[in-house]
């Protein structure tokens, strides 16, 4: 009997000891007990013991020692006839990834298709319904929060016809929480006003009411605890969404509060991250009410309980709410030294958030990281109106550098690149300024605007009393008219596929006794209007100025800023004007002007795209001025032998007369070839091989791209293709310009640029300008066909 216990006790101890390490949240013990019981000879059991480790790695965000574990374990996993533990594999196999990094995602669901397979030909319920909860969850990571919602609903009628047990029931209230956050979302999306907000948060507040008898007496109470956290963040989530005069909203209330203090209670005897989690979330369900000394005493504590931790992201998130609740309260000096502290947490982890998986960075984080930026930003922009001299100076700086910062961030997670930054040899746009030159940094707040004007004699600060709403509806307002094709013949024109290459000549087209077309009333209005926001207030300042280089924030991005009007004249009359994402350049050298060209494109249709016809005008036309040029068009403007001809020659410019799409998402924006549509890693990997001796390349242009109307991230990507693309500067288009215009600005930016030997900026003024005050051109006066164009990044 002694010699059986004794076995027992070797044999599965450790199983038990990490089994309840596990399920107090304890995972790096759980790891080490189950270590010890690896050295079983069972496969089987050395399996399963291999896949628990696994997970509890992935749960530490050990998301490499996880995948190493799983990978060994393939091998010996196929040699056994155990068709659960391989649907178990696999479906751990999908979480990890999932969790991963966003890349990862498709192997995630190749993991999940296999392990759904197998699931669906087993007679095992609780199995099927584990791997529908990946399924759905996959589903939600891609937004799909229709189909998740249909699987999560399978998994609970899968799960429905199991026997009730603490297990079952766990599983099922885990299903029943994901399906009522993705509710939520989808009723987020769907909201058509705040008027029928009581009414089409129905489903979510049903779906919130179904889950809430599940979550009490788990076996792991670790897991209860977050549950209790994740449905009562829902429930505040519901309250601070519905009107206030919503009779739903004291019970969602109440649900909220019962769930937090019981999860505050139940952590109690669990690790210092689940303190931290339930004090933290309890204090900001007081905040969101106005009860902000109770509210404060929470966040303290869930700021010490997270400092044991050592987990950075939780340290920043409570200082981050320990700072908004003494704003609150009105003590700005201390909120501004925690806020300084939650960035100073935050920095070194930046750019590892902003390109994890779904589990680590979402649209709402994303809210969040911006939040904290802009509520330093702002109370030190605050604190700057106070100051004068070298103070002012110094609280200015530091805003910019907070929203800055916020940018760096920002370009990581549209590129998922952390290393975007380093790519550009970054050298600070201040550095570049000169007499004639000023950096006009735009900073939008909730209510207001403000704007940071650097000159060679410092930092200048105006505010203007417009919130969010307003701004958008007026940058709508401007932009939107600008979009079109705004002549009927040239509309007709430009269907027909077979335009000859000689009628692409603008003149051929441009008859003087045409009505010159101008945008409508509406749109002068709202150019008017940026341009007192933007421009007036700084008009003394800007007198011997020449060229403005803007760094826009949110739907400012969108923004053709050539086109702002002063009731006479356009900006592009009076500045020269640059775009760039952030104070980050490609600048570490000086402009080198014996420019030798790569031309490249495609006039033919090719993979579903409109011919551009005029694109061959473009390249050929360009070919003519800098007969050094080397041509790729059509069947030759393909990525091998783009690669091979960058890696050979000494090129400055690039230009690919192709269709481009700019979108909010990285994987979806493209510049079209002959084969295939280059995404932009590609493009950059192009685009590193035309360095010469290690110096960036001049100039890259994209004569066709576009971006969405109101899509700030699309704007954001391709306000960032200078920096992404490691090339100092880059010309692109906001919109697709008429096919014919196109060549008309692009050609005389580039006789302007070789003959007159003038800055990139100020080339692409004088090739704007000329379509206003060119008689020949009268035709293109419409800011449609010239102020779509924007030189990116380094000016010079």
């Amino acid at each position: 009997m002694f010699t059986f216990l004794l076995l027992f006790t070797i044999t599965f101890s450790p199983l038990n000891a990490g089994q309840q390490a596990y399920q107090q949240g304890d995972y790096e013990t759980a790891i080490r007990q189950w270590q010890l019981a690896l050295t079983t000879t069972n496969k089987h059991e050395f399996i399963e013991i291999t896949l628990q480790i696994a997970k509890a790695y992935r749960q530490l965000g050990g998301y490499q020692q996880a995948t190493n574990l799983l990978d060994n374990t393939i091998t010996p996993l196929s040699e056994l006839d155990d068709i659960p533990l391989k649907i178990k594999f696999y479906n751990e196999f999908s979480k990890l990834y999932s969790a991963k990094d966003k890349e990862a995602i498709g192997k995630a669901e190749l993991y999940n298709e296999q392990a759904l397979e197998l699931a669906r030909q087993y007679t095992d319920s609780l199995l099927l319904a584990e791997v529908l909860n990946q399924t759905a969850n996959i589903a939600s990571m891609n937004l799909d929060y229709e189909t998740a919602l249909k699987t999560y609903a399978e998994a609970v009628a899968v799960l429905n016809q199991y026997p009730n047990n603490p297990l079952t029931n766990e599983i099922k209230a885990k299903i029943l929480i994901n399906q009522a956050q993705r509710q939520f979302l989808l009723d987020k999306d769907n909201v058509i006003s705040d008027e029928l907000k009581e009414t089409q948060f129905a489903s979510s507040i049903q779906a919130l009411e179904q889950a809430l008898p599940n979550v009490h007496d788990w076996t792991d109470i670790y897991s209860e605890v977050f549950a209790k956290i994740t449905l009562g963040k829902l429930a505040q989530s519901l309250f601070e969404t519905l009107p206030t005069t919503a009779p739903q909203r004291p019970r969602l209330y109440q649900q909220a509060y019962q769930l937090l203090y019981q999860a505050q209670q139940m952590s109690n005897p669990l690790n210092a991250q689940a303190q931290s989690y339930a004090q933290g979330s309890l204090g900001e369900l007081y905040q969101a009410v106005g009860q902000y000394e109770d509210a404060t005493q929470l966040i303290r504590q869930a700021v010490f309980h997270a400092q044991t931790t050592q987990e950075k992201t939780l340290i920043y998130k409570w200082l981050w709410r320990l700072g908004q609740l003494l704003r609150q309260q009105n003590n700005l000096p201390e909120a501004i030294a925690v806020y300084r502290q939650a960035i100073n947490t935050f920095t070194p982890i930046q750019q590892q958030i902003a390109t994890k998986g779904y589990c680590a960075i979402t649209e709402n984080i994303r809210a969040q990281v911006a939040t904290v930026y802009f509520e330093l930003a702002d109370l030190l922009l605050q604190q700057a109106k106070q100051s004068t001299g070298q103070q002012q100076q110094y609280y200015l700086s530091e805003a910019r550098q907070a929203v800055e910062t916020y940018k760096n961030f920002e370009l990581q997670d549209y590129y998922q690149d952390n290393c975007i930054t380093q790519h550009a040899e970054c050298t600070s746009a201040d550095q570049l300024i000169d007499a004639h030159t000023a950096i006009l940094y735009l900073i939008p707040l909730p209510e207001r605007l403000e704007l940071l004007l650097t000159t060679a004699t410092g930092i200048h600060q105006a505010t203007i009393a417009v919130d969010e709403k307003t701004l958008k509806n007026s940058i709508l307002g401007f932009s939107s008219p600008l979009r079109d094709q705004p002549s009927a013949e040239r509309r007709t024109r430009a269907t027909q596929p077979d335009l000859e290459t000689v009628q692409c000549n603008p003149l051929r087209h441009t008859h003087p006794d045409t009505p010159i077309l101008l945008p409508n009333q509406n749109f002068f209005t709202h150019a008017q209007q940026l341009y007192d926001w933007l421009i007036n207030p700084f008009l003394p300042q800007l007198q011997d100025i020449e060229t403005l280089v803007i760094i826009p924030e949110g739907l400012l991005r969108t923004v053709p800023f050539a086109a702002l009007h002063d009731g006479q004249h356009y900006l592009i009359e009076r500045f020269a004007l640059a775009i760039t994402p952030s104070l980050c350049l490609n600048a570490s050298t000086p402009p080198h002007k014996n420019y030798k060209m790569l031309l490249s494109g495609l006039s033919e249709s090719v993979q579903n795209f409109s011919a551009l016809p005029c694109a061959r005008y473009e390249v050929e036309t360009l070919k003519q001025t800098y007969p050094d040029a080397t041509l790729l068009l059509n069947k030759d403007f393909i990525y091998p032998k783009l690669s091979q001809i960058l890696n050979l020659g000494d090129f400055s410019i690039v230009h690919i007369a192709s269709h481009g799409q700019f979108s909010s998402n990285v994987h979806k924006t493209f510049v079209l070839s002959y084969e295939e549509k280059l995404n932009l890693n590609r493009l950059s990997e192009l685009m590193i091989l035309a360095r010469v001796k290690d110096n960036p390349l001049e100039l890259l242009t994209l004569s066709a791209c576009e971006t969405g109307l109101s899509d700030d991230r699309a704007a954001l990507g391709l306000a960032g293709v200078a920096l992404k693309a490691g090339v100092k500067s880059a010309v692109a288009t906001l919109w697709k310009v008429d096919d014919e215009a196109t060549p008309l600005v692009l050609l005389e930016f580039y006789a302007q640029l070789q003959q007159a030997k003038l800055s990139k900026a100020k080339a692409l003024q004088m090739a704007q300008k000329r379509l206003l005050s060119d008689e020949q051109y009268r035709d293109y006066r419409h800011p449609y066909y010239w102020a779509a164009f924007l030189l990116i990044g380094n000016w010079l």
